[in-house]
């Protein structure tokens, strides 16, 4: 394409569009188109929370502050199947729901707009898939900010609401929505105990999600992929994937952010597998219009996945490296063979260049891409 033979003004159009390019590429930002799914039950027009127990063939939802004390079930096509109430619980500002591997339902009233509640908790579900019945009782951890001391504090202070939280190695971790003002940007991890009680948490880590309009950089969700290696916090435009991370220190690793397609109050995030993410949103202003369910994947960023050749057991890996990070990783493995893609053997402590190469460790095969 030769821009010059184009008009000036489409000539500048294409200008802007590189310098976009540029950035999100200097940035290590990526632009995502994702799929609107289905429109969720009217029930759920102002939904806040979203998990899936069985790989996203259902989530479970709830709406957010004053409404009901129950969950709702629906399908990957947003089909209603069933509603349970939480007997004992009350729905003050339920703003996150989560699972753990064993399909027990941590629900989080930590919704905290004003700074000020001093009655935050966490609602457990046991077992709910063996669950028959319309109504269940739950387990309740209680929690308070041992860093906080005014109800509310200055606006400068003002991190104490949340809106976002995974179960990760029988802890939950809580990621605050910021309401600063000015505007910090900042999101602070808090771990409590996945189980019963009353816990006084201080912040474990912190980072700057972004800084500038709050709407667009706070945090109303997040989820860890199936294999824990990958986390993602949410936003109404944007996604922020974090990966490569020691432990639960999970602002240690790497960073990827991703620019959404559209904008819209986005609410609930989770897995479906370890590269296909589902969100759920809140309709319209506080739930005046219906809500969507989104599909999206992660596919062409990571390209990490593992799975099993069923016909000879040929376990295949793919793995995405820096060309320092190959040499290491081949000097490490010490692969039976390596090859490059016209079959030519390579050494691993010879000199090469990036591309892609495949490995075979056994009955181990590894598809290695150098970027």
């Amino acid at each position: 394409m030769n821009v010059k033979n184009y008009p000036f003004r489409i000539q500048i159009k294409y200008a802007l569009l590189l310098i976009i390019l540029i950035k999100l590429a200097l940035t290590n930002v990526s632009s995502q188109i994702i799929t609107r799914k289905c429109l969720l039950p009217a029930s759920l027009n102002e939904s806040s929370g979203m998990t899936t127990i069985n790989g996203a063939k259902t989530f479970w939802l709830h709406n957010d502050s004053g409404a009901k004390n129950e969950l709702i079930e629906v399908d990957s096509n947003c089909q209603y199947l069933r509603t349970i109430v939480i007997s004992n619980a009350q729905n003050i500002d339920w703003e996150g729901i989560t699972s753990d591997p064993l399909g027990n339902l941590y629900i989080g009233d930590f919704g905290n707009n004003s700074n000020s509640r001093t009655d935050l908790a966490i609602y457990i579900i046991e077992n709910i898939s063996t669950h028959t019945l319309d109504t269940i009782t739950a387990k309740k951890i209680q929690f308070n900010y041992a860093n906080q001391s005014q109800f509310p504090p200055s606006d400068a202070l003002r991190n104490f609401d949340a809106e976002a939280f995974f179960w990760y190695n029988d802890s939950l971790h809580i990621f605050t929505k910021n309401r600063t003002i000015p505007f910090t940007g900042y999101t602070y991890q808090y771990k409590i105990p996945a189980k019963e009680g009353s816990y006084a948490v201080f912040p474990s880590d912190s980072v700057i999600t972004g800084t500038g309009n709050m709407n667009l950089n706070w945090v109303t969700d997040a989820a860890i992929s199936p294999l824990q290696n990958k986390m993602i916090l949410l936003s109404y435009d944007k996604a922020f994937i974090f990966y490569d991370f020691p432990g639960s220190q999970f602002f240690k690793g790497k960073r990827k952010d991703i620019l959404f397609s559209h904008l819209s109050q986005k609410e609930g995030i989770c897995f479906g597998t370890e590269h296909e993410l589902w969100i759920s949103e809140e309709g319209g202003i506080q739930g005046s219009a219906p809500a969507n369910l989104y599909q999206f994947s992660i596919s062409n960023i990571f390209t990490d996945i593992t799975h099993f050749n069923s016909n000879n057991n040929i376990k295949k890996q793919y793995v995405l490296l820096s060309k320092e990070e190959l040499k290491l990783y081949l000097e490490k493995e010490k692969f039976d063979v390596i090859s490059n893609l016209l079959g030519q053997k390579i050494i691993a402590s010879e000199p090469f260049s990036c591309g892609i190469y495949i490995a075979r460790k056994g009955k181990y095969i590894y598809y290695l891409t150098c970027y």
